[in-house]
């Protein structure tokens, strides 16, 4: 069975083709940057998604559906948040690279010395960027308390809450009515795999005669779901495009609403 996922990708990093953002320090930038780092992620992943599928490693895929959900909920919750949510996720790339920087003095292969001035002098401008944005967000969010976001930092909660929790704030919309409940069944699910759960054995060893055998090839699954969904928030993210770096492009988003129809309308899926 031909998969939609197959083609829909590349029309989709089509789309963003001629997307150019001037990089400064302003919030317009830092929010530009993000929402492209997030389609550009999208449009990975769903290729990923696309090639285990054609695989038929399905239980893989589903694990990188629940990462292009996420990737949607974050783009949703970058635009309808406002600029205190934009800083957040600008600062929270500090936070990674002040973390990776102090990691670097226990590295095996690229030990660095916390003693020699180019150490001493990269420390010294993310803490001084991440000083910039810790004020400035006290100036967007009054309510903004550095010492519980350090914490949530250590879990990687950059927005101040868990991506399901986000999905549940943002389920207030009518438009998003349906994003908890799209993102809840693949990440209960997708997390059985994405561990050593011994829940989902059976997708990979299989008895035969009283004997264990490895199934390297999975049998039928959310192959089909997986695809859809896929899909369907590949759509959604195309249409924001559209709209957030103003490309004037409706008609290919257009094309892009057919197609999915189209397919969803056919008898043999």
């Amino acid at each position: 069975m031909q998969r939609l996922l197959e083609t829909f990708a590349k029309d989709v990093e089509q789309l963003l083709s001629d997307v150019a953002i001037v990089g400064d320090s302003s919030i317009r930038s830092a929010k530009q940057s993000a929402l492209l780092f997030l389609h550009v992620k999208s449009i990975k992943t769903a290729g990923a998604i696309n090639a285990l599928l054609q695989e038929r490693r399905w239980e893989d895929a589903l694990i990188l559906l629940r990462s292009l959900l996420e990737n949607f909920i974050s783009y949703r919750w970058l635009t309808l948040k406002g600029d205190a949510a934009v800083v957040r996720f600008a600062r929270f790339e500090c936070v990674a690279k002040l973390r990776q920087h102090f990691k670097s003095r226990k590295s095996t292969v690229f030990k660095r010395d916390p003693e020699e001035f180019d150490y001493l002098a990269e420390q010294a401008m993310i803490e001084q960027e991440l000083m910039r944005f810790n004020d400035l967000l006290k100036t967007l969010e009054p309510t903004f308390d550095l010492e519980r976001q350090k914490d949530l930092d250590e879990r990687g909660l950059w927005s101040g809450h868990s991506i399901h929790e986000m999905a549940k704030q943002l389920n207030g919309g009518n438009s998003l009515r349906e994003v908890t409940w799209t993102y809840d069944i693949p990440f209960s699910v997708g997390s059985e795999f994405a561990h050593p759960n011994p829940v989902v054995i059976p997708s990979y060893l299989t008895i035969t005669d009283g004997r264990l055998t490895p199934s390297f090839k999975s049998n039928e699954g959310w192959e089909h779901e997986i695809d859809i969904l896929a899909c369907q928030t590949l759509f959604q993210m195309a249409r924001f495009a559209d709209e957030d770096f103003q490309l004037g492009k409706s008609e290919l988003v257009q094309e892009l609403q057919v197609n999915l129809e189209r397919f969803l309308q056919r008898k043999d899926i």
